[in-house]
């Protein structure tokens, strides 16, 4: 069996999870909107960030692995949306 990666689309990924994109405000308007959704509901948001085969993989063989989730764990931090990180 073979892995194959895809450091590009890592890259790429890593532009959009900047807080000055569009794509990263979108999501975080959304995770809000599922969060209040959820809360008239009485229930919880729980975000998990799981890591990528290039995030797990790529740094055993040398590579550098972009930082994905900092940005967006700070903000859910902000919004009192509880995550759990299995990187």
């Amino acid at each position: 069996m073979w892995l194959h990666l895809f450091p590009d689309q890592l890259e790429a990924a890593s532009v959009k999870a900047q807080p000055d994109q569009p794509a990263f405000h979108l999501l975080l308007q959304a995770l809000q909107r599922l969060q209040a959704l959820a809360q008239e509901q009485g229930a919880y948001v729980l975000v998990v960030f799981q890591p990528s085969k290039e995030e797990t993989y790529l740094p055993l063989l040398g590579a550098a692995v972009p930082d994905l989730q900092h940005a967006l764990q700070a903000a859910l931090a902000q919004h009192g949306i509880a995550m759990l990180d299995l990187t």
